[in-house]
């Protein structure tokens, strides 16, 4: 079920106007429903081409990540076999996690911020529509 929708006009500068339709062009969205999106308190919506590259360096952080856990993984194995000397091989790696993380973490809460507010605005409607699902 849909909200009742109402016709408003406002004046803005051309500029402003302009910009509005080329992002909300961007987001693959009418104006109404970019604008409401931005008054919901959305994040800015992102084109295309740079959400698609947002999730190529989301995927290429996770897989760091990965790596990271089965490293990290394979030192506690070490550990528990006393291999010490082994085990110090990991140490400058290690040294890094908590930068590795906080990066990845970085990466991620801008997308997911913008997939959680589009699965929302898609279950709920938008000013009657629905949003396009990212690439």
């Amino acid at each position: 079920m849909t909200a009742a929708q109402v016709k408003l006009s406002v004046r803005l500068p051309r500029t402003a106007a302009s910009r509005l339709d080329r992002n909300a062009r961007a987001a693959g969205l009418s104006r109404g429903v970019y604008l409401t999106r931005l008054i919901d308190g959305a994040p800015s919506v992102v084109a295309s081409s740079d959400r698609a590259a947002m999730f190529n360096a989301l995927n290429a952080s996770s897989n760091a990540l990965a790596l990271l856990s089965r490293d990290m993984n394979h030192l506690t194995r070490l550990l528990r076999q006393g291999s010490f000397q082994a085990a110090r091989e990991y140490t400058a790696r290690h040294d890094s996690v908590d930068r590795i993380v906080q990066a990845h973490l970085a990466l991620a809460a801008p997308i997911l911020s913008e997939l959680s507010f589009m699965r929302l605005t898609t279950k709920q409607g938008v000013a009657g529509q629905r949003v396009r699902n990212p690439p």
